[in-house]
């Protein structure tokens, strides 16, 4: 076992058997070393986002862009980019434009798949926004509930 945390889990190939191992501890995400040819973390655990909400609050790309969600669905939520200095270097649509649930990046990074809820019907779908074009499309048109996207 190389964690004891209960929580999803991603990797980012940091090249030459490294990287690291993405995981949530609580409402925190953190980041640890991760040796793949011994299969072995190394170091301690570093966090990189607090008060990371819901059960699929993060996606990464295979090119190494992250994203996460912070304090759930609230008024005044604006989707927002950093740079891993932690400095805002741009956002997504305007302040209420979406609710994000369970964002999942594309391996390119270039659209995040996204749980939506219909205000009139209370149903969640998942909805496609392409960031190059500033484009939301809703992806699920059924009556069922479709949440937890993955590309």
């Amino acid at each position: 076992m190389l964690l004891a945390d209960n929580s999803p889990a991603a990797y980012v190939d940091g090249g030459n058997g490294t990287g690291y191992l993405l995981f949530r501890r609580g409402t925190t995400l953190m980041a640890q070393a991760l040796d793949t040819s011994r299969l072995e973390m190394g170091g301690e655990a570093l966090p990189i986002a607090e008060q990371v909400s819901g059960q699929s609050g993060s996606s990464v790309s295979s090119n190494g862009v992250l994203v996460y969600r912070t304090g759930g669905l609230l008024p005044g939520a604006q989707l927002s980019w950093f740079n891993r200095q932690g400095t805002l270097v741009g956002t997504v649509g305007g302040v209420n434009t979406f609710a994000a649930y369970a964002p999942a990046l594309s391996p390119d990074g270039k659209r995040m798949a996204y749980g939506r809820i219909d205000p009139q019907s209370g149903n969640v779908d998942i909805w496609l926004y392409d960031f190059a074009r500033n484009v939301p499309t809703r992806f699920t048109f059924d009556p069922a509930l479709a949440q937890l996207p993955h590309f």
